[in-house]
């Protein structure tokens, strides 16, 4: 076997430089903490910190060291008057809303990003930068089997919320394109020029269970008529016939249908809209279809969820998931895509070249210059910890790593239909399961809720679905791999209702 050839050795000594001691110092510590809160209930460390508001603030000195401190002391000060202010994201115990994912390939992905430290706001900057991001999302999309239209257009943003965004600057860049256009109302009876129209005549569309950074959008986009439609009060996915009324009324009234945001996975409880009904709608109206799979996005690398819960995505004009939430890579790592044929529109709605950006290759549109895919100029390279995650892991093992977390939330629900006390609602997708106490109000489950919270053992998080109470079980820990860890969490569960139940029964 030829050996190969490295640029930079991997086998030269390293010096005895204090970097490289410290360094040392440091892994070593970051691997025992990861032991330790991977004991889950166990652990010394609560899940949940339990300091008061302003504790960790005022332990800290008024003003900044005058003399460089040793490294074992800076580390010192961070075990002792920080770590307690922490909660532990990575604990197997932390179920509370989604978990930010975790893994070493993606840490140590992220460890080469920090160390070249190149900021890729154009493709001249680090050509690599760009060229990686272009490539790790031309793979992903293999994966998911997203559209021929996504190829070759897809970006990483910070969050799903910065996606949302520049969804909606691009859909209102669309809108402004089409101003010699008429939208005519059903039944042609009136119709809106849009040459002359401005935001407070735009109109966004999404389910009153989509995240709240639709509206936050609206917000900075001083769009005013964000319309909430009703959620079927079963499934909580959008109700298209609300959806189609609204969207006719608007027109009626002379405003102008912009985009609609489908959710594959509300925060609250995964559920999923349906795309094959909301497509045609938007396609009708040429309203942007942007669809917002934060979460379950995951999920759909494999093809049992891939078919049941992207079914109608080529109706979409952008779609988003973020790897950081289940797909082993840490944060922050947003996935998006923007239809080939609307691409020009975010381009054109976010591109600003002063002197000191130009170069050839831009010039010549050559190349992706990504700050024109985002709302921020500087962008850090965090293509590489995909890249890592998806060689260290491959297909298959992400697949086998999304497939325990439903195994595990499948056995959940088992052990919950077998306590008399619990409801289990509404029905699971994938690895959230929400669930509540029969024939009690919602003020016993927050304080169940808060006891639990309280302990330290595991954290979980409430939403309220038709004015009921229920709490939340995210079960995709990086570190949840065992289901006696989960069994244990729920163990806990049952203990602290009784004794609540017991107390509150004392107390009537």
């Amino acid at each position: 076997m030829t050996p190969r050839k490295w640029t930079i050795p991997i086998t030269k000594p390293l010096t005895d430089s204090p970097h490289h001691k410290n360094a040392n110092i440091l892994l070593n510590y970051m691997q025992n903490y990861h032991e330790e809160i991977s004991k889950g209930a166990n652990s010394k460390l609560p899940v949940l910190s339990q300091v008061k508001p302003n504790q960790i603030f005022n332990s800290l000195p008024k003003s900044a060291p005058q003399k460089p401190m040793p490294f074992e002391e800076i580390l010192h000060s961070f075990d002792q008057k920080i770590l307690p202010g922490i909660t532990h994201w990575q604990s197997p115990n932390f179920f509370a809303y989604f978990c930010a994912n975790f893994s070493y390939p993606a840490l140590m992905g992220d460890m080469l990003a920090s160390m070249m430290n190149v900021i890729g706001f154009s493709w001249i900057c680090s050509p690599a930068c760009s060229e990686l991001e272009q490539k790790t999302l031309d793979w992903l999309a293999g994966i998911l089997d997203l559209p021929q239209f996504y190829m070759g257009n897809g970006v990483i943003q910070g969050t799903a919320s910065e996606s949302t965004l520049v969804a909606l600057i691009a859909a209102r860049e669309k809108i402004k394109k089409k101003h010699e256009e008429l939208i005519t109302s059903v039944g042609g009876t009136s119709s809106v020029s849009i040459k002359s129209v401005d935001a407070s005549k735009l109109c966004v569309y999404a389910s009153d269970q989509s995240h709240s950074s639709v509206t936050k959008a609206c917000m900075i986009l001083d769009i005013p008529n964000i319309r909430l439609i009703k959620s079927h009060p079963d499934t909580f996915e959008m109700d298209v016939h609300h959806l189609k009324r609204t969207i006719r009324e608007d027109l009626e009234n002379g405003l102008v249908p912009t985009m609609c945001v489908a959710t594959c996975g509300t925060t609250s409880s995964l559920a999923v809209d349906n795309l094959q009904e909301i497509g045609p709608v938007c396609e009708k109206h040429c309203i942007w279809l942007h669809i917002d799979a934060a979460f379950l996005g995951s999920a759909c690398i494999c093809p049992e969820f891939r078919g049941k819960y992207l079914t109608g995505i080529e109706y979409s004009n952008s779609f988003n998931f973020n790897p950081h939430k289940w797909l082993l890579t840490n944060f922050d790592c947003s996935t998006m895509w923007i239809r080939d044929a609307d691409k020009n529109d975010m381009i054109d709605s976010l591109s600003i070249t002063p002197e000191y950006l130009r170069n050839k290759h831009t010039d010549q549109k050559e190349v992706n210059d990504y700050r024109d895919w985002q709302v921020p100029l500087g962008r850090k390279m965090r293509s590489l910890k995909l890249y890592f995650v998806m060689c260290a892991y491959g297909v298959e093992g992400l697949q086998d790593y999304i497939r325990s977390h439903c195994k595990l939330a499948s056995e959940f629900c088992k052990w919950i239909r077998q306590d008399e006390r619990f409801e289990v609602w509404p029905k699971p997708k994938s690895s959230l399961v929400c669930f509540y106490l029969k024939g009690h109000p919602n003020e016993v489950l927050k304080q169940l809720m808060d006891r639990l919270n309280a302990s330290g053992k595991l954290f979980l998080t409430h939403t309220v679905l038709n004015e009921r109470m229920v709490l939340r079980m995210s079960i995709n820990s990086a570190f949840l791999t065992q289901e006696n860890t989960l069994k244990e969490a729920w163990e806990i569960i049952q203990q602290e209702t009784t004794q609540l139940l017991k107390t509150t029964s004392e107390n009537k």
